[in-house]
Parts: structure tokens; C-alpha cells; sequence
């Protein structure tokens, strides 16, 4: 057995300056329901672009992690996933937290940018 669901399907980053690192801990929240251990990993499923598409963010300006983890990791392109999170033990209704941050001092162009992100749980 195993269920995977999120509390949110929308993240939004407002005032962001670009000069300082813009954090949001606990953004996103995965509730895993497994019968065996399993990870989680997060892929980047399109690229950062504004809403026309005219124009594309480097990738290394989002950055993830799981709550209570010390640094954050930047996706490299749209294939290779991130590991939040390993060797996690069964068990119903694990509750985890995904923090989200915007690095500061990345130049890009003053837009309204979006991207999805795809949480995918792996048993072991």
C-alpha cells in the first residue's frame, strides 16, 4: 500500500526582491501513507518561465529542501531528481514538510514566472 497527498497545489512568492534569499518553510506538506520504507524525490516538471514563455529563469534560483534539513539543493535540469528525503520507515499518515526558497542575487528579468514541481514516493 501506498498514498501520497498534499496540502496545497499553489505556492506563491510574493515581493520577492531579488537581492535576498526569499525563504517559505513548510510550503508544501506531504502526508505518506506506505507499508514499506520508501523516499521521496522531487523533480523539476517544467521550466521557470513567465506566463507568454518569452522568457526562462535559471533553474538554480529555486531551491528545496525537507523541513529540519540543514541546506538547501537546486534543481539542475528536468530529469534529474532531488532526494529530500531517504530510508524512511512504514507507516500511515507520516506527516513531512517541504521548505521552498528563491535565492537572492540571480539576475533574471522582472516578470511573473511559474513552475510545477512533481513529488514522487518510491517504496524500497
Amino acid at each position: 500500500m501506498l498514498s501520497l497527498s498534499l496540502d496545497t497545489n499553489s505556492v506563491t512568492f510574493e515581493d520577492f526582491s531579488e537581492v535576498e534569499n526569499m525563504e517559505k518553510l513548510n510550503a508544501v506538506n506531504l502526508t505518506v501513507s506506505s507499508s514499506l520504507p520508501y523516499k521521496i524525490n522531487a523533480y523539476l516538471a517544467s521550466e521557470i518561465q513567465n506566463s507568454d514563455k518569452s522568457k526562462t529563469m535559471d533553474k538554480s534560483i529555486f531551491n528545496i529542501r525537507a523541513n529540519g534539513e540543514t541546506n538547501y539543493q537546486a534543481f539542475t535540469d528536468l530529469v534529474t531528481p532531488i532526494i529530500l528525503l531517504d530510508n524512511q520507515i512504514a507507516g500511515n499518515d507520516t506527516a513531512h514538510g517541504i521548505d521552498l526558497m528563491l535565492k537572492g542575487n540571480i539576475a533574471h528579468e522582472k516578470d511573473m514566472y511559474k513552475t510545477s514541481v512533481k513529488f514522487k514516493v518510491e517504496q524500497k
